[in-house]
């Protein structure tokens, strides 16, 4: 079992991202609940995330935060009323979503042949440039209430949801950035996207020539 996951590290990485982006959806129609479902998904994102860094000193660091917010995550679920895991759990989730993004990111760069393996590995590192920005909105806004306009009705998913459509520059006009700094980290977040999958793209095509022309 242990081997046939780390032979499809990336493609179970990816998918789990994907349902925790999609956690709504995904549990209005399996019928788990939000809150446990992501519990869930955190659990197969550390393991994976684990099983793709390959290099010691950042398998040693997935490890360390990936179960760091576990703890966190599975704290806050029981004990709620407790801020310190709220906040434990934000910045240990962006640290752990920023390692994950560098071993996903530097593994399609240094990759020469391209497979499902790391197409998949790319859109996971995409993935994680959404929640990395999903979680700085979330920390942002805890630090600095009323930097970012929400409807009243509005949870934590809403800065992810933000982060995403900022990512692929869309707009909807229905969250809006107040302060400087929130300005300013959708700004980023924006540039971001583009950057990737432009350069992304590139490297894709690049790759897939180079192993043409050797063939």
């Amino acid at each position: 079992m242990i081997q046939r996951i780390k032979k499809y590290k990336f493609q179970f990485l990816f998918f789990a991202l994907l349902i925790l982006v999609l956690n709504p959806l995904v549990s209005a129609i399996i019928g788990i609940p939000n809150a446990l479902l992501v519990l869930l998904n955190f659990t197969l994102i550390v393991i994976a995330g684990f099983l793709a860094a390959e290099r010691k000193i950042p398998k040693i660091l997935t490890l360390v935060v990936g179960l760091t917010t576990l703890a966190s995550v599975w704290l806050e679920f029981f004990i709620p009323s407790e801020t310190v895991w709220t906040d434990s759990r934000m910045w240990s989730s962006l640290i752990l979503f920023m390692i994950l993004a560098f071993i996903l990111i530097r593994n399609f760069i240094d990759t020469v042949e391209i497979n499902v393996n790391v197409l998949c590995g790319a859109m996971a590192g995409f993935i994680l440039l959404g929640l990395v920005g999903g979680v700085s909105f979330e920390i942002l806004e805890s630090n600095q209430p009323g930097s970012i306009l929400l409807s009243a009705e509005s949870g934590a998913y809403d800065f992810y949801y933000y982060s995403f459509i900022s990512l692929v520059t869309v707009g909807y006009g229905d969250v809006v950035p107040l302060g400087g700094i929130a300005k300013s980290l959708s700004i980023l977040i924006s540039l971001t996207g583009q950057f990737y999958m432009t350069i992304g793209i590139a490297l894709i095509v690049g790759k897939y020539l180079n192993n043409s022309s050797r063939e």
